[in-house]
């Protein structure tokens, strides 16, 4: 009798494992990936509160990482001592033609201001300035023109693009830091080719989320730039040495300016904007102070 209720229970135990166990298993798997199929966001939220702490998905927080646009050219690289050795180079020249050295300075920096306005920053505008100015004095002399100088006019002009400029003092650091709490943007004006490979030969670009070069820069270009990245304009940050093309523009467009001076064309100079939105620095490294602090207010 004993042998009978045993052998029962055991076939009992083997049909309920036979056919319950799978079914339970079943379910269980089914159960957890329901659980499962929840956004990630919405995990990604749980867990942030978990910590005490709100974490969106999106690799840019756009309420809370400001938008700083940075300008290129003797804000992050230094061409101005480029330029300013081709104009000696230029001058010593044109003083070794006979003529008068302030004349011919004070000619080609008019004659140059004018033609930016008809070919902006392009590579072709500098040289002509020179050689321009060559013609126009040689007429006055009364003398012909000579190949061999207006052969040399070329050379100092390719030579300019030729050099890569140096980088300004702490540009990479200075980004690196920057890079960890905000989001940069390279913004810089002139011939798309050339500042592109300034660009690349910096080493700079990959701190970048994105590289733009135009012709010219206004509020408008400003203002595009921070509806193109849904950001808030009083969120946003221009960082440049030109009053006329970095700080003014931005201003006018409803942005913060950081100004840096330093040797500038005679053409960016400017009459600044009064605004309670501007800073004047003499340093890239006070870039990350100022950030901070009104982040932190």
């Amino acid at each position: 009798m004993l042998n009978h209720a045993s052998e029962a229970k055991a076939a009992l135990s083997a049909t309920f494992d036979f056919f319950f166990v799978p079914v339970f298993c079943f379910f269980s798997v089914w159960l957890s990936r329901l659980a499962d199929i929840r956004p990630k966001q919405y995990i990604d939220k749980a867990k942030s509160r978990d910590r005490g702490e709100l974490r969106p998905r999106s690799p840019f927080n756009m309420d809370q990482k400001p938008l700083l646009i940075f300008d290129g050219d003797d804000t992050l690289w230094r061409t101005m001592p480029i330029y300013s050795q081709a104009k000696r180079d230029f001058f010593q020249l044109m003083r070794r033609q006979g003529f008068a050295t302030k004349k011919v300075e004070i000619y080609f920096e008019e004659r140059d201001r004018s033609n930016v306005k008809t070919l902006g920053f392009s590579r072709r505008r500098f040289g002509l300035s020179m050689q321009q100015t060559y013609r126009h004095f040689s007429r006055l002399a009364n003398r012909p023109i000579r190949r061999s100088v207006v052969k040399r006019i070329t050379t100092i002009r390719d030579g300019i693009f030729q050099r890569q400029p140096e980088l300004a003092p702490f540009a990479k650091s200075v980004l690196q830091s920057l890079a960890l709490g905000n989001r940069l943007v390279l913004l810089t004006k002139g011939t798309k080719r050339i500042q592109l490979q300034r660009v690349s030969a910096s080493g700079l670009a990959h701190f970048f989320e994105k590289v733009l070069v135009v012709k010219d820069k206004d509020n408008e270009t400003f203002r595009e730039i921070v509806k193109r990245l849904k950001m808030k304009a009083a969120n946003t940050w221009s960082v440049g040495d030109s009053l006329r093309s970095d700080i003014n523009p931005a201003l006018r467009g409803g942005l913060n300016a950081i100004w840096i001076p330093n040797a500038n064309w005679k053409y960016e100079e400017d009459v600044l904007l009064e605004s309670q939105r501007f800073y004047k620095i003499q340093s890239l490294r006070q870039v990350i102070a100022i950030v901070n602090k009104i982040g932190s207010d």
